[in-house]
């Protein structure tokens, strides 16, 4: 899977679960990671990006906490590129 369908992968889980009405969503990089079948380090050098670029944000500031958010940019980044992909 490619760097940008993993993006897109976390950016849909993200914005689903703020959309169902979930502020923080817990453990978004392993979820991501089980349900494609990815492994997590893949995972978390994609999330450090997106983190670089304002996508999302962690809760807590413990640098292995896969506790997140997403941003209005994020949210801005998944309808623009990936809702219309499907995912």
């Amino acid at each position: 899977m490619r760097d940008e369908k993993i993006r897109c992968a976390v950016l849909k889980y993200l914005y689903d679960e703020k959309k169902a009405g979930k502020e923080v969503v817990m453990d978004a990089a392993d979820r991501v990671s089980r349900d494609y079948k990815i492994d997590i380090k893949r995972v978390f050098s994609v999330l450090h990006g997106m983190r670089n670029e304002g996508l999302v944000e962690n809760v807590s500031r413990v640098a292995t906490t896969t506790d997140m958010v997403i941003t209005e940019k994020g949210i801005s980044e998944y309808e623009e590129k990936c809702k219309h992909e499907g995912g």
